[in-house]
């Protein structure tokens, strides 16, 4: 009977300490493989029903050696000496010669839906919807719909295009010109704001990089000014919210990421940075060896991915390392469009990494 006595008591003391403290395990987010497609086989694994996103739905395809490969129908070459400009969530593709007088484009099963006397490259956003020409030159941009037809602004003329960004959880785009010419649009090609270095400035500038926030409100450019190197955060409206000087001047294009709060994540070929809104850095990695230029930076909504020698990280905005996954370069994030779920595509897979919280 005391043995009973014993046990109650051991039980109810047991319950009392649990309720009072809690459980002893602490959870702890982190990003996980949860789907994966390989390329040489054309095979994925099964979509699992628990997660409502279905990666062979969403994902569009992707290029080939000899042409593209689209989710929904399978493979097609492609002229020899053409180039296929895909959206990456959106539906077929536009095919485009190095120098040639049109672009067509195809639906996912190979039929021509239009064909514009276009002798500018195309530029599609992810989801298809918003399609920019770009003059040989660079000094001329063109806007217009899917359906190759002029929409919003129609036209926007620069010194010289050096970057575009596409935001991945909404439409619309960055535009950054050399000169100093800066122009966020919105979805159907409207402008946002535009923007130009004061015309009586004495100043040395040279943009170089930009990035838009998931959300397609900030965005950050990354310029020259006389002898230094800057990253400026800009609101909605055009205005600098933040900036910070670089340590070395960066004579090409740098891989930045921006989040929704204005958090920034640069990956330069000597190391990387995530640097808060307040300009506060919250992670810092120096490379062992200085790397390509082409490097990953990525921001989904909910975390960063940046590429680090022969692996990718992903960090969470306050600068955990939410985990990580061996890769070789080159390879690029692709968006989903939800903020906790992100594609990496490399030479032979896709894969699909979601954040458990």
């Amino acid at each position: 009977m005391k043995i009973v006595y014993y046990l109650i008591f051991i039980l109810s003391f047991s319950t009392i300490i649990f309720l009072n403290l809690g459980s002893p395990y602490t959870h702890v987010s982190h990003v996980q493989e949860n789907w994966a497609w390989s390329k040489k086989e054309e095979i994925g694994m099964s979509t699992d029903a628990r997660f409502k996103l279905n990666p062979l739905e969403r994902l569009n395809g992707y290029k080939t050696k000899n042409g593209v490969y689209f989710f929904r129908a399978g493979k097609f070459a492609i002229e020899e000496n053409s180039f296929s400009e895909m959206p990456l969530m959106g539906k077929g593709h536009f095919l485009y010669k190095k120098v040639g007088n049109t672009v067509l484009y195809y639906s996912n099963d190979g039929e021509i839906l239009w064909e514009k006397p276009y002798k500018s490259y195309p530029r599609v956003s992810h989801n298809g919807e918003l399609l920019l020409f770009v003059s040989g030159d660079g000094n001329q941009v063109l806007i217009s719909d899917l359906n190759g037809n002029p929409t919003g602004i129609k036209q926007i003329d620069g010194r010289f295009l050096s970057d575009i960004a596409f935001p991945v959880m909404a439409n619309g785009a960055l535009l950054v010109f050399s000169g100093g010419e800066i122009a966020l649009l919105d979805g159907t090609g409207k402008i946002v704001f535009q923007k130009k270095d004061e015309p009586n400035s004495k100043d040395f500038l040279f943009c170089k990089s930009g990035a838009v926030s998931p959300n397609g409100k900030l965005t950050a450019i990354h310029f020259l000014r006389n002898t230094k190197d800057f990253v400026a955060i800009l609101s909605e409206k055009g205005d600098i919210l933040s900036s910070f000087t670089l340590e070395n001047i960066y004579p090409h294009k740098i891989y930045m990421a921006l989040d929704d709060e204005g958090n920034i994540a640069v990956n330069l070929p000597d190391q990387i940075s995530i640097i808060d809104k307040k300009g506060k850095p919250i992670f810092k990695k120096q490379k062992t060896k200085r790397e390509d230029i082409y490097q990953i930076a990525y921001s989904s909504g909910s975390y960063f991915a940046v590429s680090l020698e022969n692996q990718v990280l992903f960090i969470a905005n306050n600068g955990n390392v939410l985990g990580h996954r061996s890769i070789t370069m080159p390879a690029r994030m692709r968006p989903s469009g939800e903020r906790d779920t992100a594609f990496l595509e490399t030479q032979d897979e896709i894969i699909s990494f979601k954040l458990f919280k």
